[in-house]
Order: C-alpha cells, then sequence, then structure tokens
C-alpha cells in the first residue's frame, strides 16, 4: 500500500463516510486530519493533479489571519466558507474516485 493509498483510505472511511457534520465538515476535517501530508511525490503526474485540483480548492479562501500575522482560521477550516454543499460533495466523490484508482493500481503491482 502506498502511502497516497494510506492517507485517502484512512481519509474516505473514517471522515468522508463515517465523520459528523455535513460533506464541507467532513472535507475539511478530512485535509485536516489525513490529507495534509501528501506532496507530489507521493503520486503519479496524473493523480497529482487531481488531488491538487481538490486541494486548492479547498484552500481557496487562504487562512483568516489576524493583524498581527497569527493565523486565526486555517486554510482548510477557512475553505469551507462560502463553498456550497453540493460543490463538496462533488469534491467528496472526486477524492474518493482517485482512492479507487490508486487502489486498484496498488493491487495489480
Amino acid at each position: 500500500m502506498t502511502y497516497a493509498e494510506e492517507k485517502l483510505m484512512s481519509a474516505v472511511f473514517r471522515c468522508l463516510a463515517a465523520g459528523e457534520g455535513d460533506a464541507r465538515d467532513r472535507l475539511s476535517k478530512s485535509f485536516q486530519f489525513y490529507l495534509f501530508t501528501l506532496r507530489e511525490e507521493h503520486f503519479g503526474n496524473e493523480h497529482w493533479r487531481r488531488f491538487l485540483k481538490v486541494k486548492n480548492r479547498l484552500r481557496r479562501n487562504g487562512p483568516l489571519v489576524a493583524p498581527n500575522g497569527k493565523i486565526i482560521v486555517g486554510a482548510f477550516e477557512n475553505g469551507k466558507k462560502g463553498m456550497k454543499n453540493k460543490t463538496a460533495r462533488k469534491l467528496i466523490e472526486e477524492l474518493v474516485s482517485l482512492y479507487r484508482e490508486i487502489s486498484k493500481e496498488s493491487s495489480n503491482n
């Protein structure tokens, strides 16, 4: 099992499928708890592009920063503000699809 597969599996089964809250909450928590450590070297090129698209959409608002420079709300938590639940659901579906593809490729090797 690859590192990316392990982290995606944890996010999918522990947070996205069974977590509390609406789709936005579960998506944000999946990155805060499981997916924040994933880097380009953990993926193939196409998988990385797809993962990065989801990550960048969630972080689009950036962190909420106080005037003194201290981060009040992280980028993942702040990213869900203004996001429709429907959008979060689509991003979750993309992560699940990505996990399934990586898992299938891993089992074929």
